[in-house]
């Protein structure tokens, strides 16, 4: 997609990022995980917490966002919290130019490892963050900040379905 851009995202782009999250989430009601839409999107303060502690990617296509990436920082990683593509133009490689612009971010945040919790029978989950080189692991000892937003994942009821958590090293 050439007219799209991958950019840092700014205070300015985080009130629109909830319109694209919601309107993600309702493909999975085609597989029966309407559930998804049910949480809402990620709120403002933890978009805030992406954008002042790690990054925020914005794609930007016609003038118009369509997609963004939020990362934080978990136990000396880079955690993906929420990668989301608008559904009018999925399918065309902005999700996947959103995570090389949070891989390139990773490396130069001098880490060496990215991580992200993801559904494990969802066709554009797993296997999309495998084609990409993620890894299932189970967290031990040294992820307990990763630990912590399982279990409050687990307290909200998206572990209703199967998930796991997923690696990168770089």
């Amino acid at each position: 997609m050439p007219d799209t851009i991958i950019r840092r995202g700014t205070q300015a782009d985080l009130p629109r990022l909830a319109s694209i999250e919601l309107d993600a989430a309702t493909a999975f009601d085609t597989i029966g995980y309407g559930f998804c839409a049910a949480f809402g999107a990620r709120s403002p303060e933890e978009q805030q917490r992406a954008l002042d502690e790690a990054a925020v990617f914005v794609a930007e296509r016609s003038g118009m966002l369509a997609g963004f990436v939020l990362l934080w920082r978990v136990d000396g990683a880079a955690h993906v919290a929420e990668l989301d593509v608008a559904r009018s133009v999925q399918g065309g490689g902005i999700g996947r130019r959103l995570m090389e612009a949070a891989e390139a971010w990773t490396r130069e945040s001098g880490y060496t490892r990215m991580v992200l919790t993801t559904f494990t029978e969802v066709p554009w989950n797993r296997p999309w963050y495998e084609r990409l080189g993620f890894a299932g692991f189970e967290p031990g000892d040294d992820d307990s900040e990763l630990l912590e937003i399982i279990a409050e994942e687990k307290a909200a009821g998206i572990w209703q379905a199967p998930r796991l958590a997923m690696r990168k090293d770089l």
